[in-house]
């Protein structure tokens, strides 16, 4: 009991703190988001609710955000995967490698920018690429890069060190069971660092979301070419509109789409857990 009551106590400052910078701002953003707007405090309900879905530019941001979240993260954990195992079979655990690995995801992405635009020519991809087909999507693959280029040494690092705790007394069975470097990693590796997989997809996803930045600086501009139109920038646009009422509706329905989609992603990681 005493135990119980020093965990609450330490618990307590984080649990005020996070209350106090996210719960209570985001009851209140749901509260403006049933308000015709923030200054006349009159009730619309839903109205600004059935606004916002019906608004083309936030289906093209909700497009454009749900295809980079998917090209991107699929990416970012596919990549990570096979350089560990790669480094796994044939290098040692060095923390001179983990140190070059997390360059990337440690260096501002205003220091690296420059760089980025004389690989991938901003003009060219804002007026040059058409805005019907797959030209959409074409305005997404700089952003891709940057995005893959800074986070799969973070994650290569979290799977590898996964990897690295599996048993060899597991491995050196599969290689008498006669399994080859394939079969150990989608048949026994994968299989028992699900969760730090699932860790590292979260964690992706997270950072997908934060791209709004490498957009802005690439581009240099708060109204990309459609393709490379995400959720932050409808909210940002919003934002500098005063249009506070949509923004927070938004808001909202943004927090709504990501909490499904991380519920869904962790109550199949429990099931599949279960199931082993």
């Amino acid at each position: 009991m005493n135990k119980l009551r020093k965990w609450i106590i330490l618990a307590i400052p984080g649990f005020l703190g996070f209350s106090l910078l996210y719960v209570i701002p985001f009851f209140e953003s749901t509260y403006y988001s049933f308000l015709k707007d923030i200054f006349s405090k009159i009730f619309v309900w839903f109205e600004n609710y059935k606004n916002v879905l019906s608004n083309e530019y936030f289906l093209l941001a909700t497009r454009n955000t749900a295809v980079f979240l998917v090209v991107g993260c699929v990416s970012v954990i596919m990549i990570s995967v096979m350089v560990s195992y790669f480094l796994m079979l044939y290098l040692k655990n060095s923390p001179v490698i983990k140190a070059v690995l997390l360059i990337p995801f440690l260096i501002p992405s205003s220091a690296v920018m420059a760089a980025w635009k004389v690989i991938f020519d901003p003009v060219y991809f804002s007026y040059k690429i058409p805005d019907t087909g797959m030209g959409v999507f074409l305005a997404q693959l700089p952003l891709l890069a940057i995005f893959v280029w800074k986070n799969c040494g973070l994650m290569i690092i979290i799977i590898n060190t996964a990897m690295r705790r599996v048993p060899n007394d597991v491995m050196e069975a599969s290689k008498l069971d006669g399994a080859g470097k394939i079969k150990n990693l989608t048949g026994i590796i994968l299989p028992l660092i699900r969760p730090d997989l699932f860790f590292a997809l979260v964690l992706t996803m997270m950072e997908s979301l934060k791209i709004y930045k490498e957009s802005f600086l690439f581009y240099n501009t708060d109204y990309p070419p459609e393709g490379a139109y995400f959720l932050q920038n409808y909210m940002n646009n919003h934002f500098q509109k005063l249009d506070y009422e949509l923004l927070t509706t938004a808001t909202v329905l943004f927090v709504i789409i990501a909490g499904a989609v991380i519920t869904f992603f962790y109550g199949r990681e429990r099931r599949l857990s279960e199931n082993l």
